[in-house]
C-alpha cells in the first residue's frame, strides 16, 4: 500500500520519519519506506536495523508472492507497542471531558443512569464468559483474561486468605 501523502519535513531525523510513515501507513518494506523518503533502501535498513535494536520496530517475513520470481522473503517493518507509545495519546483526556459533559447535561441523577446502564452490561459479558466455568477459582481465571482483553492486566491468584483477583492496570 503506497503511503499518504503528509507533510514532513527533511530537517527530521530519518528514524523519527520512518517512524511516523509506520503509524500513519501501516506496515511497509524497507523499498516502500525508501521510495518515500528519497533514499536508498540500504539507508533506511541501517536506520530500521537500528529501531530494531531499541525495540521500536519489528520484521515479519512474507513470501515473494505466486509469480513475482524466486528470491528472499520480503520482510515487512512494523512498529512494536513500545514505538506506538511514543505517539500522543488524548483517548484519556477524552474519556474525562465526556464524563464531565453528561455530568453537566444530565447532572448526578443521569450520570447513575449511565453508570448502572454500562455495570448491567457488563455484568452480562461476564456472566456469558464464565458459563463454562465450573468452581470460584476457574471463573475468578477466566475473568482475568477477560479483563486482561479488556487492558486491565488481570490476575487471579490464591493466597492463604483466600482467591483474589488482582487488576495491574486500572
Amino acid at each position: 500500500m503506497a503511503p499518504v501523502k503528509v507533510h514532513m519535513h527533511k530537517s527530521q531525523k530519518t528514524s523519527d520519519r520512518i517512524h511516523r510513515l509506520l503509524k500513519e501507513n501501516g506496515p511497509q518494506s524497507a523499498q516502500d519506506l525508501a521510495e518515500w523518503l528519497e533514499l536508498t533502501t540500504m539507508a533506511v535498513r541501517q536506520h530500521l536495523y537500528e529501531m530494531q535494536e531499541a525495540e521500536l520496530v519489528k520484521a515479519v517475513s512474507t513470501p515473494q508472492g505466486v509469480g513475482k520470481g524466486k528470491g528472499r522473503p520480503k520482510k515487512i517493518w512494523h512498529l512494536t507497542d513500545k514505538a506506538d507509545a511514543s505517539f500522543p495519546d488524548a483517548h484519556a483526556d477524552l474519556t474525562v471531558d465526556l464524563i464531565d459533559a453528561i455530568g453537566e447535561a444530565f447532572g448526578d441523577k443521569g450520570m447513575d443512569q449511565l453508570l448502572a446502564v454500562r455495570t448491567r452490561s457488563q455484568i452480562k459479558a461476564y456472566k456469558k464468559s464464565l458459563k463454562g466455568a465450573s468452581n470460584l477459582k476457574n471463573k475468578l481465571a477466566l475473568l482475568a483474561e477477560v479483563r486482561s482483553e479488556e487492558g486491565y492486566m488481570a490476575d487471579s491468584i490464591e493466597t492463604a486468605e483466600g482467591l483474589f483477583l488482582v487488576e495491574n492496570h486500572c
